[in-house]
């Protein structure tokens, strides 16, 4: 059973992904209202910062020159790809469009990133994904607070204590 669940998963979330972060957004408006529409809401823009923070951490594994933040790059990495794998399935249940491309915000973020020299490499990577960590933690936060579903909420408390685990994980690599 785990193993056929394992092979429809990537049809599942192709099936529940769009290319483009506006078409994902547009399909999500046009299909829901009210509270299903702030689930979407928040489901593509939270997916957006995990994906943001996962192609900042494969830069970071590919140009850092510290071992601490090549470490830290692992981890982040790690973390947020099991999270897009939760995502997805959430997206999936709920027929909400995910985006697989970066919001132009985020991909702005991303092309900074790779035209810093080496010599600022470090401490640039790790100010933009503590950044993205707290953009993305007061997002979850709200979502907790006034979130109408149950199993979003539940993702969200997932995200939040995979955010505490890093920053723990983060403190003792520094």
């Amino acid at each position: 059973m785990k193993k056929l669940l394992l092979l429809l998963l990537p049809i599942l979330f192709t099936a529940c992904q769009s290319k483009s972060y506006y078409n994902a957004m547009n399909t999500n408006e046009q299909r829901f209202d009210g509270w299903q529409e702030e689930n979407a809401v928040f489901l593509v823009e939270t997916n957006d910062k995990i994906q943001l923070l996962i192609d900042l951490s494969e830069l970071a594994q590919k140009d850092a020159t510290l071992k601490s933040t090549f470490q830290i790059a692992e981890q982040m990495e790690t973390s947020m790809d099991d999270l897009q794998t939760f995502y997805g399935i959430e997206a999936t249940i709920h027929r909400i469009k995910l985006a697989s491309a970066l919001s132009e915000e985020s991909d702005k973020i991303l092309q900074k990133l790779e035209s810093v020299s080496d010599d600022n490499f470090d401490d640039v990577y790790l100010r933009y994904i503590n950044s993205e960590i707290k953009e993305l933690d007061l997002r979850v936060k709200k979502y907790q607070d006034e979130g109408h579903n149950e199993r979003i909420r539940n993702l969200a408390d997932r995200v939040k204590e995979a955010l505490e685990d890093l920053k723990e994980k983060n403190q003792s690599i520094s």
